[in-house]
């Protein structure tokens, strides 16, 4: 448990670096008491239905209304998800993200069915925009305690894929499209509304919307959906023949597998251990620091000096947390302090009041000079024109003597 420097109380994993103001214990005690809930509630309608017997008629209705109702369930707590990791359709928009992990390894032919799903036609200009919208619902893929069941042919929407809830006690209840497809369908619906009154003309249409990349093999590819087409960007074709994993013999196999497990931890330790650098770590550190973000910006030796302090330990003992909410705050175990403020701002705040002293007294100094040698130079130039001056008078009087 941390304190924060309001003395709010939340929850930090070490580990991973979760933040919650919930206690870790009370998802799983919500859960359980949840499961209670639920076999209470069944046991009651079986009871009650053992007293009060109803007629086949009946039943399927109840079930009928019962599944639905599950469903209903069941994609709303999907929906919280997609929402808590792309962001609300309804109050925000939600903006393409191609570093999502899969996004370019999908498979195309999963993106056709998505897309058709979602009412996107690829062959217009303007709907080219969307087919990202169409990849993340492949991307998302099956959720968690969600099967596919066997394609089921409709006469009138073709081939139908299934799927269903694991929990659900109905065996025969599925769903034609998992609740991915409605969150995506909601984001779509939004950017239509918002693009309603843009001009055609100036459509923007990302250069890799149809870019994919083989999974296996890394290769790159250009998909034409209306063609169905495959043309990869290092001009070869689909049948290149893939090198032939090396044969280990069995014996070796745990050993190897036991080193090649070793070095990949080794490397995942050593690339979470590396500090974090990023521009909004910077920004902040400029504002504890007193420093305008716009000097920062024009001054490219400053944000290096603030990423180098960044990169650095943090003193006194110091401990940087994040909040629930996202905030960063800093705590003291021998100090007793908690603060939002970074500690690292103290030093920088004071060498960036001495570097700006420096540079008004260099300013200053300048000033002096250059006014110093402007009037030495109209000094000298007072003194040219005099003795010019004198040289005509001198001058002229040897011509009047003359005469």
């Amino acid at each position: 448990m941390v304190l924060d420097p309001e003395n709010n109380a939340y929850y930090h994993n070490k580990e991973t670096g979760d933040a919650s103001r919930e206690h870790p214990h009370v998802p799983r005690v919500r859960d359980d008491v949840q499961d209670m809930i639920a076999h209470d509630e069944k046991m009651e309608r079986e009871r009650l239905e053992a007293l009060n017997p109803l007629s086949p008629e009946e039943r399927a209705a109840k079930q009928k209304k019962a599944g639905k109702r599950a469903i209903k369930q069941a994609n709303e707590m999907v929906m919280l998800d997609l929402k808590k990791a792309f962001g609300s359709p309804d109050v925000e928009d939600v903006k393409r993200d191609s570093s999502v992990e899969g996004y370019y390894t999908v498979d195309p032919m999963e993106v056709i069915y998505a897309y058709q799903k979602l009412g996107i036609n690829p062959n217009k200009i303007s709907e080219k925009r969307y087919m990202w919208m169409a990849r993340m619902c492949v991307v998302c893929g099956i959720p968690e305690g969600w099967s596919r069941g066997e394609d089921k042919e409709d006469k009138k929407k073709g081939l139908l894929r299934q799927y269903r809830l694991e929990t659900w006690e109905n065996e025969k209840l599925f769903v034609s499209e998992l609740p991915a497809f409605k969150f995506w369908k909601s984001v779509l619906k939004a950017a239509r509304e918002d693009d309603a009154v843009s001009d055609e003309s100036r459509v923007v249409v990302e250069a890799d919307w149809n870019m994919f990349v083989k999974d296996k093999t890394g290769r790159a590819y250009f998909y034409d959906f209306f063609e169905r087409i495959t043309t990869f960007t290092d001009g070869g074709t689909d049948d290149v023949e893939e090198e032939e994993p090396e044969k280990v013999e069995e014996e070796d196999v745990p050993e190897k597998a036991e080193e090649a497990e070793e070095e990949g931890g080794t490397k995942l330790k050593n690339l979470l251990s590396q500090p974090v650098c990023t521009e909004a770590m910077i920004k902040e550190l400029a504002s504890d620091s007193n420093i305008s973000w716009k000097d920062v910006q024009q001054n490219g030796k400053m944000k290096d000096f603030l990423k180098t302090t960044l990169l650095e330990d943090l003193p006194d003992g110091f401990v940087r947390y994040i909040t629930p909410e996202g905030k960063n705050h800093y705590y003291s175990a021998s100090k007793n302090i908690s603060t939002y403020r970074n500690p690292r701002a103290e030093g920088v705040q004071v060498r960036h009041e001495k570097a700006m002293e420096r540079k008004k007294k260099i300013k200053l100094n300048q000033r002096l000079t250059r006014r110093q040698t402007m009037a030495m130079d109209k000094a000298i130039m007072k003194q040219a024109a005099h003795v010019a001056q004198a040289r005509l008078m001198e001058h002229n009087k040897e011509i009047t003597e003359a005469r």
